[in-house]
């Protein structure tokens, strides 16, 4: 993230609170000093509007302030994070206190204050817990008996690594999944985030080494993602079994099975009529032996297929399942045109064809906050046989 955004962040913090703390209690600190004898005036629920209508306005000025700077949505997005994660609890236990050192307080804003201590275990989950929660996530995808063999094919994920250096848990990811001993290894992009001037010297070994860490008899593919710096892709890779897909077809045996992989380069919408070029060959490419596996980064691509098409699996990262759930409700956000159960990650039936979207293993960077909410990270372990059950 630039640095005028960690200290504008950081400003708003900082403001936000105290203006939310100063708007909330004074009412109350200019009674108590009134006079000796006049008691201090409640907190009341008018007061919590009060606060929450001032640290809005700061919000919404804050945004204008820093629009001229190239203030992403993400951006705005970290502001409303701000005030929920830290101005939020910091008003409920300033209010608290207050009651507990004897100050009056009504029903009602007593209510509010203890319900905005919520706010902050979430914080520390969505911050410091759930990002560092990875899961391996296995889901056995049918093949139809028409392709050659008999032998299941185990086919590793690794999406949306998404960091700007390695350290122990991408690692642990990657022990994770050569833990599984696949036959193929797929990443479909969003390796890397951030400045091509950092991608040298230890962050550019780290990511050599946790390359060549990925091995199996079927090969590792990658494909680029949006995040992606692009002139960075071939030395991350460089030296390791990884071979990076643009538009290409490559064909493989594992075993008994014959398996075309179709490696798309990532494609800005609305103009997918580049995805939509390479798809139609592929998918009406005669015969019916071998296991054709579509790799993109986003899932959007699927839309480009026709009902039962002849590619048997798509798999696809990019929407990081949403990066924050809520209860009942599922992602907020997924950044593709999918339907949000589907962008939300797993294994789904469109049209009669198969997609699996990564919830993946890091999170948005640059000016987005850095957290993850019930949708921890994940590496995900797919076997295609022909007795799979249908999603």
């Amino acid at each position: 993230m630039p640095r005028l955004f960690l200290i504008a962040f950081a400003l708003a913090a900082v403001f936000n609170t105290a203006l939310t703390l100063i708007v909330l209690l004074r009412g109350r600190t200019r009674s108590a000093h009134a006079s000796a004898d006049q008691p201090a005036a409640s907190i009341r629920l008018a007061d919590v509007g009060r606060a929450a209508f001032a640290v809005s306005a700061a919000t919404a000025a804050e945004v204008l302030a820093l629009t001229p700077f190239a203030l992403h949505w993400f951006g705005i997005i970290h502001l409303v994070w701000i005030d929920l994660s830290v101005c939020v609890p910091a008003a409920g236990l300033a209010v608290i206190a207050t009651r507990l050192r004897g100050r009056p307080v009504t029903g009602p804003a007593l209510a509010v204050a203890i319900a905005a201590l919520a706010a902050l275990p979430i914080a520390i989950d969505a911050m410091f817990l759930t990002p560092f929660d990875l899961r391996v996530e296995q889901a056995r995808v049918p093949v139809d008996p028409r392709r050659v063999g008999s032998e299941p094919l185990v086919v590793a994920v690794l999406a949306d690594i998404q960091t700007t250096r390695i350290t122990a848990f991408e690692r642990d990811a990657v022990a994770a999944v050569m833990a599984h001993r696949p036959d193929l290894v797929l990443v479909p992009g969003d390796i890397y985030q951030g400045s091509g001037e950092w991608l040298h010297g230890e962050r550019l070994a780290g990511f050599r080494e946790l390359f060549r860490g990925l091995r199996a008899p079927g090969g590792v593919w990658v494909v680029p993602g949006n995040t992606d710096y692009r002139a960075g892709l071939e030395p991350i890779l460089a030296g390791s079994q990884a071979r990076l897909l643009q538009d290409d077809v490559v064909s493989v045996t594992v075993r008994d099975r014959k398996v075309t992989i179709l490696g798309l380069d990532d494609i800005e919408p609305p103009d997918q009529l580049g995805a939509r070029g390479h798809l139609a060959p592929f998918d009406t490419a005669p015969g019916d032996d071998d296991i054709r596996i579509v790799l993109v980064h986003r899932p959007r691509a699927i839309e480009h297929l026709p009902v039962d098409a002849r590619v048997d699996l798509v798999v696809a990262g990019h929407t990081h399942g949403g990066q924050v759930s809520l209860p009942f409700l599922g992602p907020p956000l997924v950044l593709t045109p999918l339907p949000r159960h589907v962008a939300a990650g797993g294994l789904h039936a469109l049209d009669g064809n198969l997609l699996y979207v990564s919830r993946g293993l890091g999170m948005e960077r640059q000016q987005a906050p850095r957290i993850r909410f019930l949708t921890p990270p994940e590496v995900t372990v797919l076997t295609l046989a022909t007795d799979g059950a249908a999603p």
